[in-house]
């Protein structure tokens, strides 16, 4: 991995969290995985259990990276965290039929993540 490869944001001013090239590589692989990975939720009720199950698949990938080596950190929890709950999917979001996701990962350094948001349209919850 070349890590001085510079994207346009690389100025040192700008303090981007997509400086690197191989950091921006690895953010668009990881969303597009994930985003891949859960299109099976738009057949589910948006409530805890689904929320459940997608923490666990997410942070299941998530696990293996880390174990490829791809964050840095010692641990899991300095590494990388995924979120999916009623904090992260509000009740609006609920009775819209989104679903959000929030991924970090160490790419450079431990515990300084890099956040991504993902979205998914999932099934109404009866009512």
């Amino acid at each position: 991995i070349c890590w001085g490869s510079r994207t346009l944001d690389g100025a040192d001013q700008l303090e981007s969290q997509w400086k690197y090239i191989p950091v921006r590589r690895l953010a668009n692989y990881i969303e597009a995985s994930l985003y891949q990975g859960i299109q099976w939720v738009v057949f589910e009720p948006n409530d805890e259990p689904l929320w459940s199950q997608i923490r666990l698949n997410v942070g299941t990938f998530m696990q293996q990276l880390f174990e490829k080596g791809a964050f840095q950190g010692t641990t899991p929890k300095s590494a990388y965290f995924v979120k999916c709950d009623s904090e992260s999917t509000s009740q609006a979001d609920i009775d819209q039929g989104v679903v959000n996701i929030i991924v970090g990962f160490a790419p450079l350094l431990p515990a300084e993540f890099v956040i991504l948001q993902i979205q998914q349209i999932a099934g109404q919850s009866p009512t």
